[in-house]
């Protein structure tokens, strides 16, 4: 039977014309999803991505800038984020999550770096790492700036 035949057959039925009203129900679902999932405010996208780092952007910060990248054909992209804390959170942010396999790595730089498109000025406290997921990532924290710096690509 061919898969015309079976679409036929399936709409001939009552409980087929049921399954077919569900089965577009649920595509219409994900598509109005989608569209609202990429229409989010840029903010709210690097919120989501310095999450996935272990840690949380404080829901006073309004100065949070950065972008994202083009996706890649899996759905992978880059994002670089900046935004600052105020002065008695900053050393919450040098305490890193159990997600940084290596901690001790997490050291004052000499020269200016960048994290992404952000200059990070040197004795600032910076870190980067291979995840698991192939994601290069780059913490940075500027304690005289209280100015926190993310960065991840894909590879």
């Amino acid at each position: 039977m061919t898969f015309r035949e079976r679409l036929n057959s399936l709409g001939s039925s009552k409980s087929g014309l049921v399954a077919l009203k569900i089965a577009l129900i649920l595509l219409v679902g994900v598509i109005v999803w989608t569209k609202w999932y990429e229409q989010r405010p840029l903010e709210v996208y690097l919120r989501d991505v310095f999450r996935e780092s272990g840690f949380k952007v404080p829901s006073y910060v309004s100065d949070l800038e950065g972008e994202i990248g083009s996706a890649d054909f899996q759905g992978d992209y880059s994002a670089s984020l900046s935004f600052t804390v105020r002065p008695e959170e900053i050393d919450s942010f040098l305490h890193l999550p159990k997600i940084w396999k290596v901690p001790s790595a997490f050291k004052p730089i000499e020269r200016d770096s960048y994290c992404g498109k952000f200059k990070v000025r040197a004795g600032s406290f910076m870190l980067e790492e291979w995840t698991s997921s192939d994601y290069q990532c780059k913490y940075a924290v500027d304690r005289s700036a209280n100015r926190i710096y993310f960065y991840r690509s894909s590879t």
